[in-house]
This record gives C-alpha cells, sequence and structure tokens, in this order.
C-alpha cells in the first residue's frame, strides 16, 4: 500500500501514510455515504446523491485486499542493469535459483549468472540476456496476423466467460444465505431466544456482507473492459516487445520478464524454458508456429488453440501485454 502512496506522491499527490489509509477505506468514492451510528440505530451505509468515481465493486475488492490477513509479502531484489534476469532463473542442474554477481577483469567489470550451490554452474550474463531477447522473438506476432489473433482471442474469450453465469449464481446463493440468517436472527429475536444486542450485531454483519456481496453482483452486469481495444493494446506492446526490453532500464526489464513469465525460467546455456507463460503471449507462439508449419506445407489448424487456453474464471480474462 505504501509503495503505491510513494508513487502517486511523486506524480503530485501530497498524502500521508494515515491519510492514504482512510482514502482507501472512504467509500464515499463508490457512491455511498456513512451515516454514523445513532442511539439504538447501527452505522450504515447509504447510496449518496453525487456521481461514484469507482464501482462498487473494485471498492470492496480493495477492501478485501486491504482486510487480508494472508496477504503474500513480494520480496523486493534490487539488481543491476546488466544482470535484469537475476531472480528469474534456475539451475539447470540441482533447480536452485541463479543469483548474479560481477567479477573484476583487469579493465573492466565482467557480470555472471552463477548458482549459490557447489554444483558450480555459471553463465556469461551477455550471452544469457542476448539469449534471452531471442527468446521474445517468438513471442512478436508475425507481419499480418493481427486479425487473425484477434478472432481467435476474442472467439476463446466468448466460449470461456460462459463461466460468468456459475459465479453470479454463487454470488446470489450466498446472499440468499445472508438474507435466510438475517431472517432467522429476527425470529429469534421475537421468540426471545436472543436479545436485542445480539440481533443488532448479527444484522449488522449481515447487512456488511450484503452490501459487498450485491456490489459484485452489479459488476456481472456491465463490460470490464473494451476488448477490441485491450487487443489492439497488446499487439502494439507485443510487437515492439525485444525494442522495449532493449531500450527499457532493469525496472523496465524486470516488468517484462514477470509478465510474460508466472514462472520462474531455466537457462542450460543456450536456450530457455519455462512450465507457465502469460496466455496471451502463449496463444501468439502457438499461432506463430501453426504459421510457420503451414510454410512447411503442413496444415494449418487452429481448433486446438482453445484447449490451450486458461478459462477466464468469474472475472473476465484480461491481457496485460
Amino acid at each position: 500500500m505504501d509503495d503505491i502512496r510513494r508513487e502517486v506522491n511523486a506524480r503530485g499527490m501530497n498524502c500521508s501514510k494515515s491519510n492514504f489509509y482512510t482514502l482507501l477505506k472512504n467509500p464515499v468514492y463508490c457512491g455511498k455515504i456513512v451515516v454514523p451510528a445513532y442511539r439504538d440505530e447501527p452505522m450504515q451505509l447509504v447510496k449518496g446523491q453525487h456521481e461514484p468515481i469507482i464501482s462498487e465493486s473494485l471498492f470492496y475488492e480493495v477492501q478485501d485486499i486491504i482486510n487480508d490477513k494472508k496477504r503474500i509479502q513480494l520480496v523486493k531484489i534490487s539488481t543491476a542493469d546488466n544482470l535484469p534476469l537475476r531472480g528469474f532463473l534456475l539451475c539447470p542442474h540441482c533447480g536452485k535459483q541463479l543469483t548474479g554477481s560481477a567479477s573484476k577483469g583487469r579493465s573492466a567489470y565482467y557480470y555472471y549468472y552463477h548458482c549459490s550451490s557447489t554444483c558450480g554452474i555459471r553463465f556469461k550474463a551477455d550471452a544469457a540476456n542476448d539469449s534471452f531477447i531471442n527468446e521474445l522473438g517468438k513471442y512478436v506476432p508475425k507481419k499480418g496476423i493481427a486479425e487473425l489473433y484477434k478472432t481467435v482471442v476474442k472467439d476463446i474469450f466468448y466460449q470461456q466467460t460462459g463461466s460468468q453465469a456459475e459465479g453470479k449464481k454463487e454470488l446470489l446463493n450466498q446472499i440468499q444465505t445472508e438474507n435466510d440468517r438475517l431472517a432467522k436472527a429476527r425470529g429469534l429475536l421475537l421468540d426471545d431466544a436472543i436479545d436485542s444486542n445480539d440481533y443488532k450485531t448479527i444484522k449488522a454483519e449481515c447487512e456488511s456482507k450484503l452490501l459487498s456481496l450485491e456490489a459484485k453482483l452489479t459488476g456481472f452486469g456491465k463490460t470490464a473492459f473494451d476488448l477490441d481495444d485491450c487487443l489492439d493494446k497488446a499487439l502494439t506492446n507485443l510487437s515492439r516487445l525485444q525494442i522495449t526490453y532493449n531500450e527499457g532500464d532493469a525496472v523496465v526489464k524486470r516488468r517484462i520478464i514477470g509478465s510474460m513469465y508466472p514462472e520462474k525460467l531455466c537457462f542450460d546455456g543456450g536456450a530457455y524454458r519455462t512450465a507457465i507463460m502469460n496466455e496471451a503471449a502463449r496463444l501468439i507462439y502457438l499461432i506463430n508456429n501453426e504459421l510457420g508449419m503451414k510454410k512447411n506445407r503442413t496444415k494449418l489448424d487452429f481448433s486446438s488453440l482453445s484447449d490451450s487456453v486458461a478459462g477466464a474464471g468469474l472475472e473476465p480474462t484480461t491481457f496485460g501485454l
């Protein structure tokens, strides 16, 4: 959270840690107004007359992240411009993570990726870096396939977003469960099985969950993004992938590597391999391979591509590239 605060402060905002936390917790941005507790009435959120600047679903998604006690703590890795792959490579012999360092020669420093174990694996950083740039070339769309790529992705997307119906059904079931719980508590109150304080506590909990669930439910009725625009941006970025990587500093390079490869890469001194890659890039790679086989007079068949792309899940699939 504080990394984001520092980033927006660098863009002109002036906000302390405590104020930034308060801003993220303020429902006014999603169109809600806080009505403070008064006498026997608990605090409530009501719809305001102002225009919201974010959706309720986004607001509650942020709250879920803030309140999650099991957040994954990311390890920040500082690295030299000559070692952009440090932290992303695995040793081909023992499987441990490769580190990187410089060795001073007679007149200059020479950089290497090497294993921290006793297996002794070491690669020249220049060779590994150049090989990685060549690896990125596999995911640059071939000339003239933009429309083909968009057609394939859109077809797969519309096939797989049918799972949203299941997500909506699950939310409706959860909403019904909370309503049933509230009705049961009301019945217990009328039967004098619980006192008014217990009822108010249960009511406040149920209403808080219902607000969150109903906000998420509204997101299913809206188009989360413009798919055509998203694909155009992805294709533009992919077409310049090697150039952007080459011209970028270590931070840019590492963002590209992390975006392309969710898992660590293994470099054996001549080639890279990984079990999982970004699905948008993977689809480009598959299409490029099919086109390559077509040039060799092999049958061009994209029927298997939809099975190669992961399902969309509860949210529409997005393409970060």
